[in-house]
């Protein structure tokens, strides 16, 4: 795996891990879901966040992103539609645990899917709608929010 950096184009440094090609003209491993969310939110400016954010002062648990000052959680749930962990019984119940105790204390907890990451608020791809996606609008208004209400 090679790790990259680049710039965004709110100035801030984003980190993307890609496969090594391994012949010519071979395809770069396609970008996480979480990579591309958070090239959406640095472009948008709604950083800085922190990612795989330790959230719980005794458990292992980890926030896709986090802002800490403002106490907002964004959950990425990738593969809802293909089976993935977070649609299990056990997958579920395990995210429920750890949403149900980041609210407890006194997160703001988001989740999305992918669809609602690749779509704006009114279901068109943002590529062809130009538009911000639904998360991007989501977080920005729950920032917004918190920052009016501290």
């Amino acid at each position: 795996m090679a790790t990259t950096k680049r710039r965004s184009k709110s100035g801030g440094s984003v980190k993307r891990t890609t496969s090594k090609r391994t012949s010519v003209g071979a395809a770069r491993k396609k970008p996480s879901l979480e990579d591309r969310v958070a090239d959406q939110l640095t472009a948008a400016g709604l950083g800085p966040f922190e990612r795989q954010y330790k959230f719980h002062p005794t458990r292992k648990w980890q926030a896709d992103f986090a802002w800490p000052r403002l106490m907002v959680i964004l959950e990425c749930d990738g593969g809802a539609f293909i089976g993935g962990r977070h649609v299990t019984g056990a997958g579920a119940t395990k995210d429920n645990e750890k949403i149900n105790a980041a609210t407890e204390l006194g997160w703001n907890v988001y989740r999305v899917t992918t669809p609602q990451c690749t779509r704006d608020e009114k279901g068109v791809s943002i590529k062809k709608s130009g538009n911000p996606s639904y998360v991007v609008a989501l977080i920005m208004r729950a920032l917004h929010r918190r920052r009016m209400n501290r």
